[in-house]
């Protein structure tokens, strides 16, 4: 990712998980959530199956497990 996409997806990410929401239903591309798991280290990213469409981009349910 470019360093203006990169922030850009910090933003949604952060709007993503704001007001207290720790579970997402997201649709990422690969370099997206491999980007997840390698900043924050809690995160727990699933595949959703029956929503495999094959494309550049895929749903995943996205969790931020509580402290």
């Amino acid at each position: 990712m470019t360093k203006e996409e990169l922030m850009k997806f910090e933003e949604f990410i952060l709007d993503s998980f704001s007001n207290d929401i720790m579970n997402r239903e997201l649709r990422l591309s690969l370099e997206e959530k491999e980007y997840l798991e390698k900043m924050y280290s809690r995160v727990i990213i699933e595949e959703m199956d029956e929503y495999k469409s094959g494309e550049k981009k895929e749903w995943y349910k996205v969790s931020f497990p509580s402290l």
